[in-house]
């Protein structure tokens, strides 16, 4: 198994760019060209939680969250 860590600089407050980059924030983004469309297994942001992102090529991805740190403005997920 691999894995990726992404770390990218903003010029904006945290969480402004939370609100957008989070577990369920992500949603906000569909349909920018990344993805389609996101449907969320529950309401909850939990580890555990599932979403299925579809993606624009037409695939769909399962992400798992692992761990989620809402006041470090942080989380991990599997695909």
């Amino acid at each position: 198994m691999g894995q990726a860590r992404v770390v990218r600089r903003f010029d904006a407050p945290a969480e402004r760019v939370w609100a957008l980059l989070s577990w369920r924030g992500m949603a906000r983004l569909a349909g920018e060209g990344l993805f389609e469309a996101v449907r969320f297994e529950s309401e909850e942001s939990v580890a555990g939680a599932t979403k299925w992102l579809q993606l624009a090529s037409g695939l769909v991805l399962r992400e798992r969250l692992e761990w989620i740190d809402e006041p470090g403005f942080g989380y991990g997920y599997r695909i």
